[in-house]
Formats: C-alpha cells, sequence, structure tokens
C-alpha cells in the first residue's frame, strides 16, 4: 500500500511544455517547485520559481522536471555550454555525455524513489543553424536524449491536461501555439493545484528570446477559462462564469 502511495505522489509534479513551429520554439512552464512533507505531521513546502533557465550569450533555455539530479544535469549543462566543452555541432553525443556523467556520478540510492526527471532544451541563435528543441530522460534505466520535431510534454504523468498536446500540428507559426502549451498547464492545475501552479512562456527562435509579461499571461488565462466555459455549454448546454 505504501509502494502505492510513494509512486502515486511521484507521478504528481511540475509539467513542462515545449512546441516547435516554422518560424521557432513556444516553451511553457508551471512556477511550483515543492518538497513532500517526510512526516504525516508535517505540511508540504510550495515556493514559485522561474523555471525556464535562459543562457542568453549562447542562445539555450532549458528547464526541468524532478528533483536535485535535475538540477544538477541543469548546471552540468550550462557549466559545459560556458566551459566551451559543449559541441553545438553534435547537440545529441554532447547531451548524452551530460547525461551519462550524472548518473555515474550519482549514487544509485539517490535514484531509488523513482523520480520522473528530465530537461528539455531549447537552441537558438548563432550556434545552431535552426531553432531546436531536444528532451533528455535522466535516470539509471533508462536515460536517453532525442530531439523533439512537434510537441512534447514533460512531468505530470499522470495530469489528464495533457490530452490537449492532441490538438498540435505541425507547420504552424510560434504565435498560434503558444495558447495551445499555456492552456496546457494552465489545465494541469485544474487537476493537481497542490503540485502545479502559475505560468511562464518563453518563444525563441533566430532573433532571440522572450519571455510573456504578466499582462500577456492574463490574456492566456481568460482565454483559457472561457475555452473551458466553451466546452461546458457545448458538452452540457449549461455556461459558469
Amino acid at each position: 500500500m505504501q509502494d502505492s502511495i510513494e509512486k502515486w505522489r511521484h507521478r504528481r509534479m511540475t509539467i513542462i511544455v515545449g512546441m516547435v513551429g516554422v518560424d521557432g520554439i513556444v516553451l511553457a512552464a508551471d512556477q511550483r517547485a515543492t518538497r513532500n512533507a517526510q512526516r504525516e505531521d508535517e505540511f508540504d513546502d510550495h515556493m514559485g520559481i522561474r523555471k525556464i533557465t535562459h543562457l542568453e550569450q549562447h542562445g539555450v533555455a532549458y528547464a526541468g522536471v524532478g528533483d536535485d539530479i535535475t538540477r544538477e544535469a541543469g548546471k552540468h549543462l550550462a557549466d559545459a555550454i560556458n566551459t566551451g566543452t559543449f559541441r553545438f555541432a553534435d547537440i545529441e553525443r554532447s547531451l548524452e555525455r551530460i547525461v551519462v556523467e550524472i548518473v555515474d556520478t550519482t549514487h544509485p540510492c539517490r535514484f531509488d524513489n523513482k523520480e520522473n526527471r528530465s530537461l528539455t532544451i531549447g537552441f537558438h541563435g548563432n550556434n545552431v543553424s535552426e531553432a531546436q528543441l531536444w528532451y533528455a530522460q535522466i535516470g539509471p534505466t533508462p536515460h536517453y536524449v532525442y530531439r523533439i520535431l512537434g510537441a512534447a510534454v514533460s512531468g505530470a504523468i499522470g495530469n489528464r491536461a495533457r490530452f490537449f498536446d492532441s490538438y498540435f500540428r505541425a507547420n504552424l507559426s510560434v504565435e498560434r501555439l503558444i495558447f495551445l502549451a499555456s492552456h496546457i498547464v494552465l489545465n494541469a492545475n485544474r487537476f493537481d493545484p497542490a503540485m502545479i501552479e502559475g505560468l511562464d512562456v518563453a518563444i525563441f527562435g533566430r532573433d532571440g528570446l522572450r519571455l510573456l509579461d504578466e499582462t500577456q499571461k492574463d490574456a492566456l488565462r481568460g482565454r483559457s477559462r472561457e475555452l473551458d466555459n466553451l466546452i461546458r455549454q457545448k458538452i452540457l448546454g449549461v455556461h459558469y462564469e
């Protein structure tokens, strides 16, 4: 029973959405970091953070799901890029090297909790010929790296909001993908408000990266609520404010 509870808890986590458009990439993430209570008489610690890290000088942005091991992998990625040991000409092998290094230098007991750990990484700017989105799964078994050519949702494995990524279509501009990526994150909060809260959205391509401001995100929240009401009205014939 306890084992089943732990598996359920570790399926409840942050959410990252990446989508590749014809003119760039959209990366959307929630803003909640959680430290789970260790005993029955404790409460979970919640913090609002920015999960999208931008290495502006090098044209790289990444976000992760998981725990301290994921954060360490992100730091290794940043260090490799800042020190020039990361080879942009062979992104796949460079990312694989970082993942293997993390696994080899991490004590196996730290992987015992079966946490899902991954990085979603976007490359833009002069180091690459076109904007690229990559995924790196971190763990003793399995660990792998691949390039994302469409849409990918990381984290929140059991969250029903992941369904909305089925609406993704290729050959759309990032402006047309922003709402879909944001709607997935915002609805993930409805299904798991304890673990998912807030919204950050980054759009990047050859011209660099920009983060949406609060006014722009408020417009997305309002549009998301309107869509929820419209779906409910179409299905049930009732309307709620």
